[in-house]
This record gives structure tokens, C-alpha cells and sequence, in this order.
């Protein structure tokens, strides 16, 4: 496991060669990373809001980079989130799009889904209520493509 403390203008290191997760905390969010089945999982937790969204998204595409098959972003976790944390998912979704990968959103808290809603990304973005759904999504995603 891979610890990252990041604070506004420092980084504190600390490694764990015993699994291979990253935890980046930054200005009122927390990013768990970790990988399982060709899968990038990400975790946030906190806030997005514009003070923190520019590393928040350097830090998710960085890890995005590693994923052959797609990205689940669980916002079980996210408290708060404003237009620069939708931005995040669209350029995210954009990027992804190019390299043919899916991101799929889990578990998001009645008031995220709710804003979901609101500017129709529920229309755009696949959200499930759990992992073993966005799971269960992909492997049937991958199934269809072997048919066809």
C-alpha cells in the first residue's frame, strides 16, 4: 500500500510494499485508490469543490492511466460536491471515452444523486447502486463485445 499525504503545498510519503493502494487526502477530500480485475477503484471522500478540483483530477487521471478495462468512482463518501466536481466527471468521461474505457459512478449519497439529476448526469453517466453492480455491468459489457 502506497500512502500519499498531500496538503496544499507539501506531500508526505509513506510506502507499504504490502498492497497497492494510494490514499491522497486534499483540501477536504480523500482519494483511495486501488486496482482489481482490470479495474481502477477509486474512493473519494470529503468535498470537491473548485479550491480542491484541479489536483483532484490530475491525481484521478494519473491513476486512470493505469486501467485496461474501466474506472469505478465510488462517491459513497463525497459530503459535498459543486459544478467543479461535475467537470471532473465529464473531463474524466472525455478522456476515458478515447481510450475506449468505461467509468461508472457507485453508490452516490441522495443529495449527489439528487444534483445528478439536476444537470442530467444520470443520463450520461452509468451509476449503480453498489460495485458488485458496476461489476456485474462489465462483465456483461465484455461479453456482448465477444459476441459481436
Amino acid at each position: 500500500m502506497q500512502v500519499i499525504l498531500a496538503r496544499e503545498n507539501s506531500v508526505d510519503k509513506e510506502y507499504h510494499p504490502s498492497n497497492n493502494i494510494n490514499n491522497t487526502s486534499h483540501s477536504g477530500c480523500t482519494v483511495n485508490v486501488e486496482s482489481q480485475n482490470n479495474t481502477i477503484i477509486i474512493e473519494l471522500a470529503g468535498e470537491i469543490d473548485l479550491g480542491s478540483s484541479s489536483r483532484i483530477y490530475s491525481l484521478i487521471l494519473q491513476q486512470c492511466k493505469q486501467a485496461d478495462k474501466a474506472v469505478i468512482i465510488n462517491l459513497e463518501n463525497i459530503v459535498f460536491m459543486d459544478s467543479s466536481g461535475l467537470q471532473i466527471l465529464l473531463r474524466l468521461r472525455e478522456k476515458l471515452d478515447h481510450y475506449h474505457q468505461h467509468i461508472l459512478l457507485v453508490k452516490p449519497r441522495p443529495q449527489i444523486k439528487k444534483l445528478f439529476q439536476l444537470t442530467a448526469f444520470d443520463k450520461m453517466f452509468h451509476i449503480f447502486a453498489d460495485q458488485e453492480q458496476a461489476f456485474a455491468y462489465l462483465a456483461y459489457e465484455e461479453r456482448q463485445n465477444k459476441k459481436t
